[in-house]
């Protein structure tokens, strides 16, 4: 990830700010793709050629009306709004051109493409310039240029396939959809946006400036270069693009046309990701702005040169490309930063003239040019194409002279802006009587790969299968083992589709699953003849194949009780894989295994019987297996199967049972999180005031739940009065818990012993935090809760202080009242202040919950502190191995506090053997680690806990290259070298994790580590890891937190 980030030159933090901007150009690039493969395709094919440069005039006219009228409508209005309204207005647009698609709708299509394309564009922009300064900028804009080359690459080389699978019709339907998703995308970057005051009613250019000063759209010299340059830039890319498209439409017909212009914006697409990914950054960096301008005039020199010499397609094509290429990669970031430098104001008056109404009426007189000298000589040949390129070279010259004048300004105006202080240097019907359909299945089941070949079977689920039959047993002779399995499910009750002849070999395949399904297609038939062959298989050494003979022999009623009983006896063997076996193969046969049964494999110790068990019971009704299935509501993996089969039994049953065992006070903890949870999905028939009865105080985990499941209650029927005013409560204890641990954590703050105890009291302070939001929004369910959370623990400022408002305008005053307060920590005069508040105090209330994490970091800081342990009562403490550990620590010292305590029982807390760090401590250090930070001190601790200490010489290998994933690292002392091979990549040392990645991919190791020089490692094990996380969601969120962000980095 260091070397990605390196190479792509994004800093910390940068990625997430990146994308919304990459996205946003990616889409309105791929618009821009499709559309104007419209535009031309239409009128190159259904229109005259001969009319391109009245096209080009007309759009120059139509351009600068344009822009004048949004430079002054829209200069008033902020950015943000702007692209928004533009944006789905041109969206709808390109769909009703489609329904008026006719002969006087390709000229104005020609013209409002090209218009609409480059005033978002600008707009685009102007987004992104002001929401990146300009060091940012100068690394970051050739990665957000990127999102153009990338489209190219990736919709250029679909255009044919695209178009030869759906016409042309979807040219135009697919430009508004990608327009669409460019404006949610740059909805989302509004954030970012530092310097906007348009739309603010304050006038931004001085008071002393004069009026005609201030009306001027060129104010400056700096800026009257850069146009003449855009001038240049823009007469000279239209002259080549007319040469290009008249040398390829008079060689080439539509079809071929079309290939040729795909293929051209793939191969464009694909050396600009190169360019822009990997060098368009480096080479501004290194050879700046002057150098970032050539590229592109040297491009278009050595183009129309080509083309004055050879006019030809290959010489067409490459001018064309060529100027594709360093237009969208090196010209256009270093041109967005010309623009850097410009202030606001000079910027949203020149930046729309220049790049639009300049840009466009380069265009038209490029168009007149063209019909100038097309009176001289006739462009049907190819020879007279060729002489356009003379006023080309010349313009070339004079704008390559130009760039050393904009060079020279750039300085200037960036010295200027400088000390101005304006800039600084960041989700199917099938009629088989559709021929249509049928062909198409076929198709898929003929030419598909495997996934596409599964999908076509899965849609023909419950069909007559007689219209593929010859298809289908193709498929079965020559598919793979995965598709033959699928065809012997569907075809089980089908022997005139696959034959009992081309089954039976299969029942000695190899692959037991395939060989089982095989096994049973012949039970479901009732094939007598290979019973006796079935007769042998029950005492096969294989428990699948064993127990799909069984299931076969029962379903044929042939040796039936000698199958029955090796049945039973598996379904109930100690070995969980010979009770899988079974289930799988006879689980849904009621006759084998009774309701009384599968009550007692809901039992079982095993969570994977148990899912399979809760699976199978949906389809059973006895409700002897209610209280089984909500048993298994408290076991992450068990969980979801249950729910789902507890939702086919009688609602009001299932709902009963569930309050029961709710308002049951001998159970707690994690008893009651699966039923609470589960109760959500049963509105009508449950009053919810009667959660209140369960035994909840002092659960923050199970309190979290109820106002989960509370808010889910909500949403499907408005809660009563007597539910509302206990949950209100209910949010007031919890605000009192809440002004508590906020002043603890002013307290511990600078205690270097009071770390985790820290960590403790902001995790419990953010839980309840989300807890009381949700109780306090009980009568608004559908409100956004989450979002307002995120607001407001941001640091934004705004973000915060609109929700603040929105709680304020939705809550009651005696609700605002408890609740603003520990939201809104700019009132801290609300906040109890509690200067006599002793903080050992309160932490020695902890050594009284149930909570073993508090009771240990209770006990560790006492110890720390050397205060008196006297207190404690030991008979009522936690023997979790935590405690153990901190009092056998303590224990060994010279001046062991515990030593002191009379009461103290030894015999249960000391342990004989210790490892080198403790819980805590690996705790404390795993904290800093960036792969644990989003976890909780407490969950972390469990990941400590299997965490084993590693010591190594120097020089000596960790792991090499290639080798298997199966653990991960994290360096406690010393360093280490990545390499690969002789190459060394980079050095890790303290706090560094080794080897995550390949843990949680099982993908090999990318490279090998030794180390440097004597080095102590905490090693995780991978199957050790995937457990605690399967049992332990809060560590799951937190990785895949951790995960997003990698992802979303490395997306940029």
């Amino acid at each position: 990830m260091n070397f990605l980030r390196s190479a792509l030159q994004i800093k910390n933090g940068e990625g997430k700010k990146i994308l919304p901007f990459f996205l946003s150009f990616f889409f309105l690039i791929g618009s821009f793709l499709f559309g104007r493969t419209a535009r031309d395709t239409f009128f190159l094919s259904r229109f005259d050629p001969a009319y391109l440069p009245h096209m080009m005039i007309l759009t120059a006219i139509i351009m600068g009306i344009t822009i004048a009228l949004t430079s002054k409508f829209l200069s008033k209005i902020p950015i943000v709004p702007q692209i928004i309204s533009t944006f789905l207005f041109t969206s709808i647009s390109f769909i009703a051109m489609q329904f008026l698609l006719s002969d006087w709708v390709y000229p104005v299509l020609y013209v409002w493409s090209e218009v609409i394309f480059t005033l978002m564009t600008i707009q685009f922009w102007i987004l992104t310039g002001s929401s990146f300064k300009a060091r940012e900028a100068k690394r970051l804009f050739s990665l957000i240029g990127s999102g153009a080359a990338i489209a190219n690459s990736i919709i250029g080389f679909s255009m044919s396939t695209i178009i030869n699978s759906f016409g042309t019709d979807i040219l135009l339907p697919a430009t508004s959809i990608f327009i669409g998703l460019a404006t949610i995308t740059s909805f989302l970057s509004r954030k970012y946006v530092e310097i906007d005051n348009r739309g603010s009613g304050k006038s931004i250019v001085m008071k002393n400036s004069t009026e005609s000063k201030s009306k001027k759209l060129i104010p400056s010299k700096y800026l009257r270069i850069m146009a003449f340059t855009t001038i240049c830039a823009a007469l000279i890319t239209a002259l080549v693009d007319f040469q290009m498209k008249m040398i390829v439409s008079s060689n080439l017909d539509e079809e071929a046309m079309a290939s040729l212009f795909g293929t051209m914006y793939g191969a464009i697409g694909i050396i600009s990701v190169m360019i822009q990914f990997f060098v368009t950054g480096r080479f501004l960096s290194r050879f700046g702005v002057l150098w970032g301008v050539m590229m592109l005039p040297l491009a278009l020199l050595i183009g129309s040169a080509s083309i004055l010499i050879l006019p030809v397609i290959f010489t067409a094509i490459l001018a064309k490309a060529s100027e594709n290429i360093f237009r969208f990669t090196i010209f256009d970031t270093t041109k967005q930063l010309l623009w850097l430098p410009v202030p606001i104001d000079h910027k949203t008056q020149a930046k729309p003239f220049i790049d639009g109404t300049l840009k466009n009426a380069a265009g038209g007189i490029a168009g007149l040019l063209i019909i100038g000298i097309s009176f001289l000589l006739s462009f049907e040949t190819h020879d007279n194409i060729r002489w356009l390129s003379i006023p080309s070279l010349g313009m070339l010259i004079l704008w390559i002279i130009l760039n050393f004048k904009l060079k020279k300004g750039y300085v200037s105006e960036l010295t200027k802006a400088i000390e101005k202080r304006r800039i600084d240097f960041e989700e199917l019907d099938i009629d088989i009587n559709d021929r249509t359909i049928v062909n198409t299945i076929k198709k898929t089941l003929l030419q598909g790969d495997d996934n596409q070949k599964l999908f076509a079977l899965d849609t023909m689920k419950g069909l007559s299968l007689t219209s593929w039959k010859k298809d289908l047993i193709n498929l079965f002779e020559n598919g793979s083992n995965e598709i033959k399995g699928k065809l012997l499910i569907m075809t089980s009750k089908h022997s005139n589709i696959i034959s009992n002849e081309m089954i039976y070999p299969i029942i000695n395949n190899t692959d037991e699953l395939l060989a089982s399904r095989a096994i049973i297609s012949f039970g479901i038939r009732k094939n007598y003849k290979v019973s006796d062959e079935l007769t042998e298989f029950i005492e096969h050494e294989n428990q699948i194949i064993r127990a799909a003979a069984c299931a076969s022999l029962i379903l044929m009623n042939k040796n039936k009780d000698n199958a029955r009983k090796t049945i039973n006896s598996m379904l109930f063997d100690s070995n969980e894989k010979t009770k899988l076996a079974a289930l799988n193969s006879v689980g849904h046969i009621s006759d084998i295994l009774s309701s009384n049964g599968l009550a007692k494999l809901l039992n079982d110790q095993s969570s994977d019987v148990r899912t399979h068990a809760a699976k199978l019971a949906e389809k059973r009704k006895d409700t002897n297996l209610i209280i089984p299935l909500i048993k298994n509501l408290n076991n992450s993996s068990t969980l979801p199967a249950s729910r789902r089969s507890l939702r086919s039994f009688d609602k009001n049953i299932v709902s009963k049972n569930l309050i029961q065992i709710i308002n049951d006070k001998s159970k707690s903890g994690n008893a009651l999180i699966g039923p609470i949870r589960a109760i959500s999905d049963y509105r009508k028939n449950v009053n919810p005031e009667k959660l209140f009865d369960s035994n909840y105080e002092n659960n923050l985990d199970v309190i979290k739940e109820l106002s989960d499941t509370l808010i889910k209650l909500a949403k499907r029927l408005p809660l009563d009065k007597n539910t509302i005013e206990k949950s209100e409560k209910l949010l007031i204890n919890l605000v009192s818990e809440c002004k508590l641990e906020l002043e603890l954590i002013k307290k511990f703050k600078n205690d270097d012993d009071a770390f985790l105890i820290t960590d403790q009291l902001i995790t419990s302070l953010n839980k309840k935090r989300s807890i009381i939001l949700k109780l306090a929004l009980l009568s608004f369910p559908d409100s956004p809760i989450e979002t307002y959370l995120n607001a407001i623990n941001s640091k934004e400022s705004n973000s915060q202080s609109n929700v603040l408002e929105i709680l304020e305008n939705l809550l009651s005053l005696e609700i605002r009242e408890h609740l603003i307060p520990i939201f809104d920590l700019t009132q801290e005069k609300k906040i109890k202040n509690s200067e006599e508040l002793n903080k050992s105090d309160e932490i020695k209330n902890w050594f009284n919950l149930d909570n073993s994490w508090n009771v240990a970091l209770s006990l560790d800081y006492f110890m720390r502190k050397k205060h008196s342990l006297n207190e404690i009562k030991w008979s009522q403490i936690s023997t979790d191995f935590k405690i153990k550990e901190l009092c056998s620590i303590n224990w060994k010292k010279k001046e062991s506090s515990l030593k002191n305590v009379s009461d103290f029982p030894s015999e249960k807390f000391i342990l004989d053997n210790l490892s080198m760090y403790s819980t805590l401590e690996k705790t404390i250090f795993m904290k800093g680690v960036d792969l644990f930070k989003d976890i909780s001190g407490q969950e972390v601790s469990n990941i400590a806990q299997i965490a084993k200490e590693r010591e190594f010489s120097a020089d000596e290998t960790i792991m090499n290259h290639g080798d298997n994933g199966d653990s991960m690292f994290i360096i406690i002392s010393g360093s280490v070298k990545v390499h690969i091979d002789d190459k060394e990549l980079t050095t890790l040392s303290k706090g560094d994790c080794i080897g995550e990645m390949a843990l949680l991919d099982q993908e090999p190791r990318s490279a090998s580590i030794t180390t440097k020089e004597e080095t102590t490692l905490l090693e995780i094990y991978g199957e050790d890891f995937y457990d605690l996380m399967a049992s332990r969601m809060d560590i799951m969120q937190g990785i895949v937190k951790v995960l997003s962000r990698r992802i979303r980095k490395n997306n940029q």
